[in-house]
């Protein structure tokens, strides 16, 4: 890591809750991989360029089992009553597992995500995204459409029922779940209320999955899902099936939602980019990984250490947190030219980290590209244009430090 000299300077102050950075991250950004690309705050470092955070997320001293060790001393500092069932089920999540038996539990859940079970997945997405597409369609008036409302945010938790074979009242349990799940993705803000709605949150989706388990078992349910997991493997128990219907309703909750949004949003911003998807559909794809190089969903992540280890010469202590900001890597202007620019025909848009990388690289991506690449593609070929409704500015949500897209989206679709 060339060049790596952490500072504990106090000249510059990182602030991820500021509403000016909250609206425009980027600037600070620029100054961090300028001055300040290694920062320490207390005994946490924050890298900002590309190389370093690239070199990090393939460091196998950094893990992110400390997250979940965090989180669970909060719910003990705060005196809210955690079961051990509750307890074992976090430290057993995929997201937060190491070694071996992360390895082994990532093999299992790349069944259902490729071959034919995802090819009988991409059925169910496409027959839901024209169900949503087609009731926009059907509006009197479409000059002022709240996309996030009507398409995004029902997307996601409606797939994922039609995945598992939920019955209507089960889809709507797991719609009620959502904002309660989410300190999983952000637990940079934890609160009372968030850790309590949490502990509830994890114990109605652990009686939810665990009956669609049995229902399945008894035949009186059929979900591409359990047929995937269950496929082979005589050992898979219902405690199996519940970890891996968390990890991935935890996983495209807002990860999802944010790359459709943030990818609608920037089309709408870049008219002429969005004439030349409109005339050459094979930059689909490109556009996508672009959108998520410019607008990074996850805009940043969390590693600890678990042992001393030499970082550019710079030693780290056990137990050190690093904070990979994921959106000032994907902005670095020695890797991206123009990096403040839209382009999609850019030839190394690929080259971003929104999915981080190395081991921990993000189980389900191929998957959430897909959703993303139908409902874009759809989307453009069932409205003239896409463009932002006078009068409506854009407001980026506050709830989540880590997560970047708009609260709100109206677009113009006449």
């Amino acid at each position: 890591m060339d060049g790596f000299v952490p500072t504990k300077a106090r000249a510059f102050f990182f602030n991820p809750k500021s509403s000016n950075f909250n609206k425009s991250p980027y600037k600070t950004y620029s100054v961090m991989r300028e001055s300040y690309p290694s920062h320490y705050l207390g005994n946490t470092l924050i890298l900002t360029r590309y190389n370093d955070i690239s070199q990090c997320l393939n460091e196998p001293s950094l893990v992110t089992s400390g997250i979940i060790n965090k989180l669970i001393h909060e719910f003990d500092k705060k005196n809210v009553e955690l079961s051990e069932i509750n307890r074992s089920m976090l430290r057993d999540l995929i997201l937060f597992q190491e070694g071996d038996a992360f390895a082994k539990h990532r093999k299992s859940l790349m069944t259902p995500l490729t071959g034919i079970w995802i090819e009988k997945f991409r059925g169910l997405i496409n027959v839901e995204i024209d169900l949503l597409v087609s009731q926009i369609q059907a509006l009197d008036n479409r000059n002022e459409v709240n996309i996030i409302e009507m398409l995004i945010k029902p997307l996601w938790v409606n797939l994922f029922s039609a995945w598992l074979g939920f019955s209507q009242t089960d889809k709507d349990a797991l719609h009620a779940e959502v904002k309660n799940i989410r300190l999983l993705l952000d637990p940079s803000s934890i609160t009372l209320d968030g850790l309590l709605n949490l502990k509830e949150a994890l114990s109605n989706l652990d009686t939810l999955f665990k009956r669609n388990y049995s229902d399945h078992q008894k035949g009186s349910s059929k979900g591409i899902f359990y047929e995937a997991l269950h496929h082979g493997n005589t050992e898979y128990t219902a405690r199996d099936y519940t970890l891996d219907a968390i990890a991935c309703f935890i996983g495209g909750t807002e990860t999802v939602v944010a790359v459709i949004a943030n990818t609608l949003l920037l089309l709408a911003q870049w008219p002429e980019e969005q004439r030349k998807i409109r005339s050459d559909a094979k930059l689909l794809r490109n556009t996508l990984a672009e959108s998520m190089r410019m607008e990074t969903p996850a805009q940043m992540t969390k590693r600890t250490a678990n042992t001393d280890f030499q970082l550019g010469g710079t030693l780290i202590k056990k137990g050190d947190d690093v904070v990979l900001c994921l959106a000032s890597g994907n902005r670095d202007e020695q890797i991206f030219a123009d990096p403040d620019k839209f382009d999609i025909t850019r030839k190394n848009s690929s080259k971003h980290l929104a999915f981080t990388a190395g081991r921990y690289q993000c189980v389900g991506r191929a998957l959430g590209q897909y959703i993303t690449e139908i409902a874009c593609e759809k989307m453009l070929s069932g409205f003239n244009f896409i463009k932002l409704a006078a009068g409506h500015e854009v407001i980026w949500q506050r709830e989540s430090l880590i997560m970047r897209m708009p609260s709100s989206l109206v677009l113009d679709l006449t």
